[in-house]
């Protein structure tokens, strides 16, 4: 099938896109213009303008990191490993003593805080250490 009026169609077509490709420039839509004095927000590369929010938010990081580090730093040892050894020294003290270690009572736990109540249902206050 030989459509002859197809090549006459596209024959100015392919010789300017063949002419551009091998040249490499564009010869419609105009050239090349000046730079242009637009910016992205309107500030000029280079200047920097300090934001009225970028100081408290960055004090604001600088404390709440400080917190968290002096804070987790400081941190109890709650791990299962720690108190099995204190309720391990503790039941070795009270065998020592000649007190009787009861299979599943905690005996360090109790020491370690002393709270009193008056009446059931009243908050628990700090009693005297002994």
């Amino acid at each position: 099938m030989n459509y002859p009026h197809r090549r006459k169609m596209f024959a100015g077509v392919t010789k300017s896109v063949t002419r551009n490709a091998v040249t490499g420039v564009r010869r419609f839509a105009g050239g090349h213009g000046g730079g242009g004095e637009a910016y992205l927000f309107g500030i000029k590369p280079g200047t920097y303008r300090s934001e009225g929010w970028e100081t408290p938010v960055l004090t604001a990081y600088a404390v709440s990191t400080l917190i968290m580090t002096v804070g987790l730093a400081n941190r109890p040892d709650t791990t299962v490993k720690t108190w099995a050894r204190e309720e391990a020294a503790v039941r070795m003290k009270r065998e020592d003593d000649g007190e009787e270690v009861e299979f599943g009572v905690h005996y360090a736990t109790a020491n370690k805080f002393n709270f009193e109540t008056e009446e059931i249902g009243d908050v628990p206050q700090m009693g005297e250490e002994e």
